[in-house]
């Protein structure tokens, strides 16, 4: 896989990893998603495989959406998204929250996760 895949008229890429949870809950939504729009192409990239991919994209939460148009990323959804939202993905309203800047909570993470907090 790479960034070509993503340069077609409209591509939904979904950054996902097999061990993730909520990925596995988001993939049902997505598959469904992606029949019920076939103008829209839908990717799923496994960061485990594509780590370069990921790196490039700057992607430190799964599971993360992108939307491009043409090889541009037009939206940015992190987390599980219910599929009421991913629409808001494809607005061409500029002005849609799935356009406006991401805030994103980090979380540090210790190796046995205990004490772990967002920063």
């Amino acid at each position: 896989m790479t960034k070509e895949d993503f340069k077609g008229p409209r591509v939904l890429v979904d950054f996902w990893a097999s061990w993730c949870g909520p990925c596995k809950i988001m993939k049902p939504t997505l598959e469904k998603f992606a029949i019920d729009n076939p103008d829209i192409e839908v990717i799923f990239c496994n960061v485990d495989e594509e780590s370069d991919l990921a790196k490039d994209y700057g992607i430190k939460s799964i599971p993360t959406l992108l939307y491009f148009e043409h090889g541009e990323i037009k939206g940015k959804k992190i987390g599980n998204v219910p599929e009421t939202q991913l629409k808001e993905l494809f607005t061409t309203d500029k002005t849609c929250p799935a356009f406006a800047p991401v805030v994103a909570t980090r979380y540090l993470w210790s190796a046995d996760r205990e004490g772990s907090k967002a920063i």
